[in-house]
């Protein structure tokens, strides 16, 4: 429905434990546009300093300006 978020730290951790491949995880923390608050950029990236230290192979987001660019 949301077209992906963040997972939880805690999926994360069990599917680095369970992974046979590296894999990179999406840091969206809703569903709808890609335009976000100042809020939502810094919560983004601490979802990405804590993927970081759990060790994932990279992340994938998308942002938007107002303007649509």
């Amino acid at each position: 429905v949301e077209g992906g978020i963040t997972p939880s730290f805690g999926t994360v951790r069990t599917a680095l434990e369970l992974a046979t491949i590296p894999f990179h995880v999406i840091v969206r923390p809703r569903g709808g546009d890609f335009l976000y608050s100042d809020a939502e950029y810094g919560s983004m990236l601490a979802d990405v300093r804590v993927l970081r230290e759990l060790g994932v192979a990279g992340v994938v987001v998308g942002c938007l300006n107002a303007d649509g660019t």
